[in-house]
């Protein structure tokens, strides 16, 4: 999942929207018991979980953007110099023996 950094924002939102359902559920006084967690822990977690993909997702997004941005850069510099090599072979006289 590191690979993909929209996967974590998905994540990010799917664990927003269970915890704002386990929060309705928390007004309504609807006890849910997950383990040893039960509604108030299960917001707290599914809340420290969203914010946690979501700042992962944005410091994955930023390292794909500069890796995009360094790629793009290597591959000007090498286009530049096959540019150079190319008009330093179309330049030059063709003779004929």
């Amino acid at each position: 999942m590191l690979i993909y950094p929209d996967r974590w924002a998905v994540v990010s939102v799917i664990t927003a929207i269970f915890s704002f359902l386990l929060f309705c559920l928390w007004l309504n006084e609807i006890n849910v018991r997950v383990w040893y967690f039960e509604t108030r822990g299960l917001i707290f977690l599914f809340i420290s979980c969203s914010i946690f993909s979501y700042l992962l997702h944005r410091k994955q997004r930023a390292q794909a953007v500069r890796q995009l941005k360094i790629d793009s850069e290597k591959i000007i510099d090498r286009s530049k110099k096959e540019e150079k090599i190319l008009r330093k072979f179309l330049n030059t006289k063709v003779t004929e023996d």
